[in-house]
């Protein structure tokens, strides 16, 4: 019989295939999810939340016909949308009162994602940080729904690359951009 066990024959049998692909499936769920994970870009997801919120604030602005507030907090970690308690004109925007605004399904607050480091935060062209001792600045959107000039420098402090973010008027979104000097980023 040329070396065979009489009713056996070459090859494998199926139990054998269901158990090595069990084994191989068995690996993978196991070994995936670790090498498929990638460190989260804490400067993209706190530019993503505060996307969510400006749309907020352009969408309020037209509905209510008042300005906007986008109040970001840097000692405290937080982001929030606030809106002028009464109609106004752009002098009296700094005198005026605002009141947190809470908005259907868009998110109007947040916590900023881990330790990001604000380099500049240029609000119409002047830095906002610059000498302040409170580490908060803010941008206004008027009551046509018109956000400020807006350019924000980031830094993650586990990549420390600066990038920089630029106000869209049009689509009422950052959008990464080169920085001040001229560079891509």
């Amino acid at each position: 019989m040329n070396g065979l066990v009489a009713g056996r024959s070459e090859g494998i049998t199926l139990l054998e295939v269901v158990f090595g692909v069990f084994m191989i499936a068995l690996a993978a769920a196991f070994f995936l999810p670790s090498m498929l994970k990638r460190p989260v870009d804490r400067r993209q997801a706190f530019i993503d939340d505060l996307n969510i919120v400006v749309q907020a604030a352009w969408i309020d602005a037209l509905e209510t016909n008042t300005f906007q507030r986008i109040m970001i907090d840097i000692e405290k970690g937080r982001v929030s949308l606030e809106r002028a308690k009464k109609p106004g004109f752009i002098k009296d925007l700094l005198t005026q009162s605002y009141e947190p605004v809470r908005y259907r399904s868009l998110k109007t607050s947040f916590i900023l994602p881990g330790p990001l480091v604000f380099r500049h935060a240029l609000i119409e062209k002047k830095d906002e940080l610059a000498g302040n001792k409170t580490n908060q600045f803010w941008f206004f959107v008027d009551n046509r729904g018109v956000p400020q000039e807006v350019e924000l420098q980031l830094d993650d402090e586990d990549k420390p690359h600066m990038q920089t973010f630029r106000l869209n008027p049009f689509f009422k979104r950052f959008e990464a951009a080169e920085n001040a000097l001229g560079g891509s980023v």
